[in-house]
């Protein structure tokens, strides 16, 4: 078991939550309730979006050296402070970050050493942020990565080597989404390399995965091809759905988030790919129409500007607002 390095957060937060008053969603959801602002000191620059994972905050710092994690929780306190680097490596890359149920954060990146070679890895850090775990995951490079409520790890990614998928050894239908125990072991994977035409999909702007109580899903769209939103069901079944209609007059739309509540209603943020700034728009996605609908959002998201998706906690939308900055949770309504 490797020991990650904890220290204490020089990040100063406040996050303040109360209870919410609003009915329990269920199958369809068409507006969002008022939301509740989270204060939070935390400037955005020049860092990695933070994430709103497992009932709480986690936010990354000094990506590509020596990461340093923190994560808080609803009381607005650190859960824990720590940092992470691979055993013998020079530069470690977080790609995703995930907290389980019971805090364990599963991370996915890759590592290098000095003369330059890299390689892949699955990792995961005790609770306390004091004991992390890692796993070899062989050529296939994992970008995204999720944890089922019976904490194993689910993820999105594609085998290379030397950053290129043309070098013999490589799988082309390698399995993109895989499923892993929680000791990393492999288990399972799902949609063929080989089925998925554009490789830009895979891009950390492109690729969402989302979880909920049955279910994960990967949203990705690219270049050449549209893209497309499929889902896999804890039993197995994959099912596939078109991208929302925006993207047809909008083929460079900027994605600003994608979340999945734990009921299983997924939603995404799109906006025009235009400058000045366009307003963002919510959608969810209708199963059983296979279309993706426009929610309806109060005044205080509908204001003509950018806003940003951070994640889902139980039912509620985590918001990033921009002007001025601020994080903010909406619930989600039944129709």
């Amino acid at each position: 078991m490797y020991q990650s390095e904890s220290r204490r957060s020089k990040l100063a937060y406040a996050i303040i939550l109360t209870p919410f008053l609003f009915a329990r969603a269920e199958q369809g959801v068409s507006s969002l309730g008022p939301g509740l602002e989270i204060p939070i000191t935390y400037s955005l620059a020049g860092k990695q979006v933070p994430v709103w994972t497992g009932g709480g905050l986690v936010a990354i710092e000094n990506n590509g050296g020596v990461p340093a994690l923190v994560a808080f929780g609803k009381e607005g306190r650190a859960v824990f402070s720590t940092s992470f680097s691979v055993p013998e490596s020079s530069s470690t890359w977080i790609w995703s970050y995930a907290r389980g149920k019971d805090g364990m954060l599963a991370l996915c990146g890759s590592a290098w050493a000095a003369d330059g070679r890299g390689a892949p890895f699955l990792a995961w850090v005790s609770p306390d942020g004091v004991n992390a775990q890692i796993a070899q995951v062989g050529l296939y490079n994992p970008k995204n990565i999720v944890v089922a409520p019976d904490g194993t790890f689910w993820t999105v990614g594609r085998e290379i080597i030397d950053g290129k998928e043309s070098p013999p050894g490589v799988d082309r239908n390698g399995y993109v989404i895989r499923h892993f125990d929680r000791e990393g072991k492999p288990l399972k994977g799902y949609i063929p390399r080989s089925e998925i035409m554009d490789p830009i999909r895979f891009a950390l702007t492109r690729s969402y995965l989302v979880s909920s109580q049955d279910r994960v899903g990967w949203y990705s769209y690219g270049d050449s091809e549209v893209g497309e939103y499929i889902e896999v069901t804890y039993t197995g079944a994959v099912t596939r759905y078109p991208l929302p209609e925006f993207y047809r007059n909008n083929p460079r739309a900027h994605i600003t988030g994608v979340a999945m509540t734990e009921t299983g209603q997924v939603f995404v943020v799109l906006a025009p790919a235009q400058s000045p700034p366009r307003p963002s728009y919510l959608y969810t996605l209708d199963r059983g129409a296979r279309q993706w609908r426009v929610v309806s959002t109060p005044p205080s998201l509908n204001t003509g500007k950018p806003i940003g998706l951070h994640g889902a906690d139980g039912i509620d939308l985590v918001f990033q607002l921009f002007s001025p900055p601020r994080i903010a949770l909406y619930r989600t309504k039944s129709e």
